[in-house]
């Protein structure tokens, strides 16, 4: 992660490496300040966010970049 103008910025690239169009591909973002989560402290919690990231075609490649302040 770097900072530009005072935020952090940090990128994420997704792909698809199979040969089978990925028809619905969904991100899970959270922002914890101490260990790692567990999969179930997250479930219990709610302070997920979720992302529609479309279909991914075969080798197909998408970039995001996340600007936090």
């Amino acid at each position: 992660m770097r900072t530009v103008n005072g935020q952090h910025q940090s990128a994420i690239t997704v792909k698809n490496h199979g040969e089978v169009p990925a028809s619905k591909v969904t991100a899970l973002f959270t922002m914890k300040n101490d260990a790692i989560p567990t999969r179930e402290t997250l479930s219990s919690d709610g302070s997920i966010d979720k992302f529609s990231l479309r279909p991914l075609l075969p080798d197909m490649e998408k970039r995001y970049w996340i600007l936090m302040s």
